[in-house]
């Protein structure tokens, strides 16, 4: 099978990223939020630079705060072939309301800048009231 150029490649990672129905958010070793998706904005009440002024452990509620970071530590030091992990929590959003979630996380993404953990996740208000 033929690759695709990398401008294409490119290309169709953007829309990806963009149009996503799930919130994105990429996170480095140090905890900082370096890159947000228009959804996690939209589904957090914040801007892409208000997120990316903040640490992971700001936009988790306070009662799972140490859980969640625990739970981030663990992923971000998985060193298995795909690790990843998948968990359900409540996210707070600028207006100091919570959102519940659910967040898929994967580790795996290496750049120029080190390890990144690359968190995707989905309001679950609907499912929680069913």
């Amino acid at each position: 099978m033929k690759s695709l150029p990398d401008t294409v490649r490119g290309g169709i990672y953007e829309a990806l990223f963009n149009k996503a129905a799930e919130g994105v958010i990429a996170i480095d070793r140090q905890q900082d939020i370096r890159l947000v998706n228009p959804c996690a904005e939209r589904l957090l009440g914040y801007s892409g630079d208000d997120l990316k002024e903040k640490k992971l452990s700001d936009i988790f509620e306070p009662a799972a705060r140490r859980e969640m970071m625990q739970w981030y530590e663990n992923i971000f030091n998985d060193r298995r072939t795909d690790p990843g992990g998948r968990t359900v929590t409540t996210l707070l959003k600028k207006d100091g309301t919570g959102l519940p979630v659910e967040i898929d996380a994967y580790n795996h993404l290496l750049t120029e800048e080190g390890p990144f953990l690359i968190a995707l996740f989905c309001d679950i208000r609907e499912r929680r009231q069913a």
